[in-house]
């Protein structure tokens, strides 16, 4: 999956018309993200885990919702994306990625072992790069996570009509801390996103509206 998503994001950087391709590539990377959700991980198998995970991360933030590095350095600016669509579609799979290891860390045996990028202060956190969709489309992303079954498979037969190359939107949601009205949510539903220990605290086992988190190491 991961190179799945390698390939869809440098062929959606060849050109307008390949920009869909970019979408591709989000759901790759979450695709990935989540069959590594499935996994007990311990020892050296959580620090593989969270090296790609990173590096997956580092990449979606420099090639996917910035454009492309040029000669030179980096680009800075968010990317200007040229159909809502493809960006919409893009930052709910970004979501779906982050989602699969928020889930991984709730679901985790032994309470110990954490994803190096749901730091708080990471450079690729979720805050940080959820920030880089404008407001309209933040509103749009959050509005999908958020709707009905039915009003999922009422945007999912539109989708087809309107764009037929992207892939549906993520919208099925694991993890307790992106459920309906948790603190992680609602902070990404604020016109300036902070997120902090709290926002990302592991729920208690049975008591979703508290939280708990161990002190974070290196796996």
């Amino acid at each position: 999956m991961l190179d799945a998503g390698h390939y869809h994001k440098d062929a959606g950087n060849e050109g307008p018309d390949h920009e869909y391709r970019l979408v591709h590539a989000m759901k790759n990377y979450a695709d990935a993200a989540r069959i590594a959700s499935k996994y007990r991980y311990e020892g050296t198998d959580s620090l593989q885990l969270n090296k790609h995970m990173s590096s997956a991360a580092l990449l979606i933030a420099h090639d996917i919702l910035t454009p492309k590095h040029k000669v030179g350095g980096v680009s800075e600016s968010p990317r200007q994306w040229i159909k809502p669509e493809n960006a919409l579609a893009t930052g709910t799979w970004l979501l779906g990625f982050f989602d699969s290891l928020l889930y991984w860390e709730e679901s985790a045996s032994d309470g110990k072992h954490f994803v190096e990028i749901l730091t708080p202060t990471h450079k690729y956190g979720i805050g940080k790069l959820f920030q880089l969709f404008n407001e309209e489309t933040q509103e749009e992303i959050l509005k999908t996570l958020s709707s009905t079954p039915e009003e999922r498979t009422q945007g999912e037969e539109e989708e087809k009509e309107t764009t037929g190359m992207i892939p549906t939107p993520f919208s099925q949601v694991r993890s307790k801390r992106l459920s309906s009205g948790s603190l992680l949510l609602q902070a990404l539903q604020k016109p300036k996103i902070s997120i902090g220990e709290l926002e990302l605290a592991i729920p208690s086992t049975g008591h979703e509206g508290g939280g708990r988190r161990s002190k974070r190491i290196r796996t």
